[in-house]
């Protein structure tokens, strides 16, 4: 796999930067991850299963924007209806680089 990516940079696909970047998140990645990440078009996934994605630089999370409003139903026990402040995953930039070289 660097081997490949190491390619892409000779070819001008990848800059030196971005081979180094590449080279150590396929170091850091378990294999599996990394073939399942390549193989798949996924572009987020369940915040629950990301974290090995998210501690080698494939993934990043954000959380979505909570909103609060008073409840308009005044019989209902819970005085605001909450919304929003759920944790979103998505593809880095590098991590996209990676599964565009290796899935050739």
């Amino acid at each position: 796999m660097v081997a490949k990516l190491f390619a892409a940079f000779l070819n001008e696909q990848i800059t030196y930067s971005e081979f180094l970047k590449s080279s150590l998140i396929v170091e850091k990645t378990f294999i599996e991850d990394l073939k399942f990440f390549i193989e798949s078009d996924w572009e987020e996934l369940p915040i629950g299963d990301a974290g090995d994605y998210i501690n080698s630089g494939l993934l990043e999370f954000y959380t979505e924007e909570t909103s609060v409003e008073d409840q308009w139903d005044y019989k209902m026990s819970n005085k605001y209806i909450v919304s929003g402040g759920e944790a979103k995953t998505f593809i880095t930039p590098i991590g996209l680089k990676i599964r565009a070289v290796l899935k050739k």
